[in-house]
């Protein structure tokens, strides 16, 4: 809200009134403060000297503590995150699960040329395929019974001609 357009005086003049405190006025009041500043209270002011005096003390600050981020190759250390070795361990788990399950190549069953080539890592063999997936779930079929035929090749339970 703004308080210049409620008392009819310019921005300097709004915040000086603004800037008073239980009835007295700080320190603020007499500089210029910025549109969007809160003025700070006296008790909440912090000491220039102090903060210099107290980094220039080696005896309080640890000497372990790294002040770059880069190794001795110059490489970019990273130095937080809870998840911070994530991929690596996702990496191994995707390797796992594609040892795992056989994964069909999808331009095998819509009947193209695999985009991929020599890099794709799924199965071009329908025949491999079948003989690596898991046992089907049941022997019968809701779509099969329905229309006779089955047209997924990577569904659970497969009509085989």
């Amino acid at each position: 809200m703004d308080n210049s357009s409620d008392c009819g005086c310019n921005g300097l003049e709004a915040n000086r009134i603004t800037t008073r405190l239980h009835g007295e006025p700080t320190e603020q009041a007499n500089k210029e403060l910025r549109p969007g500043y809160a003025p700070i209270k006296k008790e909440y002011l912090v000491q220039v000297d102090a903060i210099i005096d107290a980094s220039n003390d080696s005896s309080s600050a640890p000497e372990n503590i790294r002040k770059t981020t880069r190794d001795e190759s110059g490489k970019k250390i990273k130095l937080r995150g809870v998840n911070r070795e994530r991929g690596k361990k996702m990496a191994k788990a995707r390797a796992d699960v594609r040892e795992r399950y056989a994964r069909l190549c999808t331009s095998v069953v819509a009947n193209k040329v695999c985009k991929f080539g020599d890099k794709c890592t799924s199965l071009h063999s329908l025949s491999d395929y079948l003989s690596i997936k898991p046992p089907d779930l049941g022997a019968s079929c809701y779509i099969f019974e329905q229309r006779g035929l089955q047209r997924h090749i990577r569904m659970r339970i497969y009509r085989r001609k």
